[in-house]
């Protein structure tokens, strides 16, 4: 659950700005606190698939969080990035 509360506390940054922007509010403005959330989850559950590499001492357990980190930032990015361009925000 820690992927998807730093999903949501990501993708609050980038909704307080749209709505900051904008003259009205829609419902569909919130659309990137659900996918980014879902994307962190997710980005947080493969991490966890990857525990019993990650506590190997040595270069496996090193590979192994790098990998993680890398796999939970890229869900968390690519979440954000979709649920932007269905609102129309990202050209």
């Amino acid at each position: 659950m820690y992927g998807a509360g730093f999903g949501v506390l990501f993708a609050s940054y980038f909704v307080i700005m749209i709505i900051s922007h904008s003259t009205t509010t829609e419902p569909i403005m919130f659309l990137p606190l659900l996918t980014v959330s879902v994307g962190g989850a997710m980005g947080g559950y493969i991490f966890n698939l990857l525990k019993p590499y990650r506590i190997q001492k040595g270069g496996t357990g090193f590979a192994a969080m790098l990998i993680g980190l890398l796999i939970f930032a890229a869900g968390i990015w690519l979440s954000l990035i979709a649920a932007l361009a269905a609102l129309g925000l990202w050209d």
